[in-house]
């Protein structure tokens, strides 16, 4: 394949040395860990209970366990993108059943723990349940408004939970053969945090934290590479709650007693700017964040008036004046941290491509497509049988019809309001037809989510693109391939091992689209927020391509492209073919089109005008040049 020409990558900052904040707080997808700096943290904490002691204790405890949960929080809200204020009553209802069980069956903290967890799951999914319909504020909203009834559930349970007047007669933790109270619960403080530490961050390092971010930034995009949003969500939600759930239950024993004043407003703020105030989506953030708030709380005192007064003030700072928090300001991502990602991703004994499944999945793809091709030049990959499409009392597609076959490019065209892009949208399952029939490959897909139709094999870009500006180009191209290597997650938090063969056999397949594509080992590092608007749209279509899909639908891929981009997209796509994908595009760039194009469709109100085949760019007919010349675009 002659190698294309892309343009040049943008220049990156030098490296920032001897900053250890800068260095926690630069780790992005996956978060390098110093286990030597990690251990000595950990020695020194737990060395703390022999220097100190007493409610100094105590309040050392309390900001370890928050933080334990805001490593929960911030997995949801930093790295998913949903708005769950309720972590303060999912942490209430692991205490409260701890405490309950504690007091009045005597049960142990390790019979509490389980159920302590199972019921701060379902409080969490009870009150999450709304993110599967809404987001971002309105999801806020619905989630604070446990905050606001949590000490109304108690008070109707006040048979058991004690009510106004506090659920007393808790056990305290205690070290086995000893009255001594104060060593073994800071352990397990110590714990707390560490093991939420822990559970967020081995989810994040694999692919999860790859669909996560694009979860939280370009949902459609995630859909459109056939995985499950509800499922993500799902997951989202459960995972998050644990960190809270064992904050909760360490809760119960260290204060031995519970009133539902502590689960309101001022720890909702001290989790939720504990996310924020740092670095959300990022390990070390809420760490820091969440410590640092708590140890302020502790300071001038939860119950004080200017406990939620300086929280709240500090939350309009972290929203408003710093929205990515002050860790932004303190972290730069260097070409040299780049080269050296890759440098990790493929020295730890690289798979061969005879050894990639996904490598061979495309080889084997081409082979069949070569074999098929011999026998049936003409089999079809898309029928589109007279689809109908209105929004109010405009008909946006109106009886349109046609068909794509195997290893074909056909191009969309036609003037503004055609019905173009609300065809592609209900071919790849992001709207669904008021009549009509989608097939790929002979299969229905009328009635389909986006996700379940990229999985019958059609991928797709979109108008504006959809990218993870944080990720780096090969990471934005690993969506392509998540559905068939992502662990699941529990295998990613408690196997991360199992998990790392499958994020790098995911890696080096991406690596090798890049190259396919003709980028350079630079530009295969490289952030997409850095990348020009022609090279983010030929990162959405390495990430199409990436999953091996039937049916390929570009919206506009030639849209900010320089001519030299144009070319190379163009060789890309014919090259592409050749593994016997159909490609279905929108465009009004008719160069492009002329050059790269088999087939072209024309559109007019929503209704298929003409359909010219095998296009010959130096005999075109009357109709088609017609249109060329109304176009925006012209030859």
């Amino acid at each position: 394949m002659p190698e294309p020409t892309v343009q040049p990558p943008t220049p990156t900052p030098p490296a920032v040395r001897g900053n250890a904040l800068r260095a926690l707080l630069s780790a992005k997808q996956r978060p390098g860990v110093n286990w030597g700096v990690a251990l000595a943290v950990l020695i020194m904490a737990l060395l703390v209970p022999f220097i100190t002691g007493g409610y100094v204790l105590f309040q050392l405890e309390l900001v370890l366990i928050y933080i334990g949960a805001a490593s929960g929080l911030n997995l949801a809200v930093g790295y998913a993108g949903e708005f769950l204020l309720c972590q303060a009553t999912v942490i209430g209802m692991a205490a409260y059943v701890s405490g309950i069980l504690s007091s009045m069956h005597n049960w142990s903290p390790i019979e509490t723990l389980p159920l302590a967890i199972v019921a701060a799951i379902i409080w969490q999914l009870i009150i999450s349940i709304s993110g599967l319909r809404v987001r971002g504020l309105y999801l806020g909203i619905l989630s604070f408004f446990s905050v606001l009834v949590f000490p109304d559930l108690v008070l109707l349970t006040s048979n058991i939970s004690g009510g106004t007047g506090g659920l007393i007669g808790i056990s305290p933790f205690a070290q086995p053969g000893s009255s001594d109270f104060t060593v073994l619960p800071f352990e397990i403080a110590v714990a707390v945090a560490a093991v939420s530490a822990l559970i967020v961050r081995n989810l994040v390092v694999s692919g999860w934290g790859i669909r996560l971010r694009y979860l939280r930034d370009a949902p459609h995009s995630l859909a459109s590479a056939g995985v499950n949003i509800t499922r993500t969500k799902l997951t989202v939600y459960v995972v998050s709650a644990i960190p809270a759930a064992l904050a909760g239950w360490a809760l119960a024993y260290f204060s031995e007693s519970l009133t539902s004043s502590v689960f309101g407003l001022s720890l909702t703020l001290i989790l939720f700017a504990g996310v924020q105030l740092v670095r959300p989506g990022s390990i070390a953030g809420p760490i820091i964040g969440a410590g640092l708030l708590e140890g302020y709380s502790q300071l001038v005192g939860p119950f004080s008036q200017y406990n939620t007064l300086g929280l709240g003030a500090l939350l309009t700072l972290a929203l408003i004046v710093l929205p990515g928090g002050f860790g932004r300001f303190l972290s730069r991502n260097s070409g040299s941290a780049a080269a050296t990602r890759r440098r990790r991703i493929l020295s730890a004994g690289p798979v061969t491509p005879e050894l990639n499944p996904l490598v061979e999945l495309r080889r084997a793809r081409q082979d069949a497509s070569a074999a098929g091709q011999a026998e049936n030049d003409t089999a079809v990959v898309l029928e589109v049988r007279d689809i109908v499409k209105s929004f109010g009392g405009n008909r946006a597609v109106d009886g349109a019809g046609f068909t794509v076959g195997t290893g074909r490019i056909v191009a969309l065209m036609g003037e503004n309001g055609s019905g173009k892009t609300t065809l592609v949208n209900i071919i790849s399952g992001f709207l669904r037809p008021d009549s009509g029939q989608v097939l790929i490959k002979g299969r229905p897909t009328t009635g389909m989510v986006a996700s379940q139709v990229a999985r019958l094999g059609c991928a797709r870009t979109f108008q504006v693109p959809q990218v993870v500006g944080e990720l780096t180009v090969r990471e934005n191209v690993e969506v392509g391939l998540l559905y068939r290597s992502c662990v699941g997650p529990a295998r990613a938090i408690l196997l991360p091992f199992i998990a790392r063969r499958a994020d790098r056999v995911r890696r080096e397949a991406a690596v090798r689209i890049c190259e396919e594509m003709g980028l350079s080992a630079e530009q295969i590092d490289q952030e997409t927020d850095t990348l020009s608007l022609g090279m983010r749209r030929i990162v959405e279509v390495a990430r199409a391509i990436a999953s091996s899909a039937d049916l390929i639908c570009l919206d506009e891929p030639a849209a900010g492209l320089n001519d030299d981009e144009i070319d190379s997209l163009s060789q890309v796509l014919k090259d592409v073919r050749q593994t016997g994908e159909a490609i279905l595009l929108v465009e009004h760039n008719a160069r492009f089109v002329l050059s790269t194009c088999d087939d072209i469709i024309l559109l007019r109100a929503g209704k298929v005008e003409a359909f010219f085949s095998d296009v010959d760019e130096d005999n075109l007919p009357p109709a088609l040049q017609r249109h060329l010349r109304r176009a925006t675009v012209s030859v």
